[in-house]
């Protein structure tokens, strides 16, 4: 009897064992498949949506090993200790600190184009914000509320960019000027705007990248999809339409990056802020190119998951703020109680250094 338990036991480990071999590798895989161009490995660049999930199960397989022979917990810990980076760039663990006076407000946002019914909640919300600039994406329509007298006496500064969409800067302080960084995009759009924030020029660059193009419908069909006692065929037919578009726009997505980054480069400035919808999560390769040079606001400031995008059972953070070293971020928030968009308005107060 203690013969079959004993080959049972071994039977389980070795079975435990190929599984943390094979977590710990999708793990690592996931994470630093986000370092490499989109647009020349599309396949490996579905592997950090699937980051979280890896993370959870090496999580798992950590506390199974370490009750089951503690030696093997190695496994999973190793992997996760060379994910560190990544780990802290999903779910990061932040002391609470007090925002000083001299801070100055940024709040991005995607609209997702403002319902017109939607237009007195979104003037009602920038006026309240207390943020000193607000940078938007897809202010689709004439965008005529954004100049709304109402915004325009506390901002007196406003320019908008119009493209195949549109964004926005809008601002307390003087906007000394605005380029749109040029690259092939179907439908999306990145611009610098130069601010004169008490004295000092700040390029804040406002971005909304190569969105996925999942409409309405495929998002409705996701979320059946997601359903326990959904039908097995339409499931799978749902899966390869949202893995096929996400590939697709990858390989639009990345040499925008590298396009933002070059021009960036190219025009250096004492103080840099980049902004806006990615449409990738925190170890996406927009990420990973921009943190090179840039620090996560939310990351060094936040705690937890974060998510900005909240429809259709989708949940991920794919609105960022960043920052060049010589500006201190403080208290990063996405205020999950405005539900006038798709998207949760990302929120951080800045120091210049």
């Amino acid at each position: 009897m203690r013969s079959n338990h004993h080959k049972i036991r071994k039977i389980i480990v070795a079975i435990l064992l190929v599984i943390s071999v094979l977590s710990a590798a999708l793990l690592l895989l996931s994470a630093f498949s986000g370092t490499l161009p989109p647009q020349n490995h599309p396949r490996l660049s579905l592997l950090p949506l699937f980051f979280p999930f890896f993370l959870l199960a090496n999580i798992i397989l950590l506390v199974v090993w370490l009750f089951i022979k503690r030696k093997l917990a190695l496994i999973p810990l190793a992997a996760m200790i060379i994910c560190i980076t990544d780990i802290r760039a999903y779910f990061p663990v932040n002391l609470p600190e007090n925002v000083p006076d001299e801070t100055f407000k940024i709040l991005s946002l995607n609209t997702g184009g403002v319902a017109v019914d939607k237009k007195e909640e979104f003037i009602q919300y920038f006026l309240d914000s207390g943020a000193d600039i607000i940078c938007l994406q897809e202010v689709f329509g004439k965008g005529g509320w954004v100049t709304d007298p109402r915004i325009r006496e506390i901002y007196p500064y406003i320019v908008t960019l119009s493209d195949k969409s549109k964004m926005s800067c809008v601002s307390r302080f003087p906007i000394l000027g605005t380029e749109q960084i040029k690259y092939h995009s179907a439908g999306n759009m990145s611009a610098a705007f130069y601010l004169n924030v008490n004295g000092d020029t700040v390029m804040v660059v406002n971005n909304h990248l190569q969105s996925n193009r999942i409409n309405t419908s495929l998002l409705t069909k996701f979320e059946k999809a997601t359903d326990i006692y959904s039908n097995f065929k339409e499931r799978g037919q749902t899966t390869r339409s949202l893995i096929s578009k996400i590939m697709e726009s990858g390989k639009l997505r990345g040499p925008q990056v590298e396009t933002v980054c070059d021009y960036i480069e190219k025009h250096p400035s004492r103080y840099i802020v980049v902004c806006g919808d990615f449409n990738e999560t925190a170890n996406g390769y927009a990420h990973y190119m921009f943190t090179k040079h840039l620090n996560d606001a939310y990351t060094r400031t936040a705690n937890g998951f974060g998510f900005t995008y909240n429809n259709h059972k989708i949940r991920c953070r794919i609105d960022h703020i960043l920052c060049s070293e010589n500006i201190e971020p403080f208290n990063c928030t996405i205020d999950k109680l405005c539900k006038i968009s798709d998207h949760f308005p990302i929120i951080c107060d800045l120091k210049l250094r």
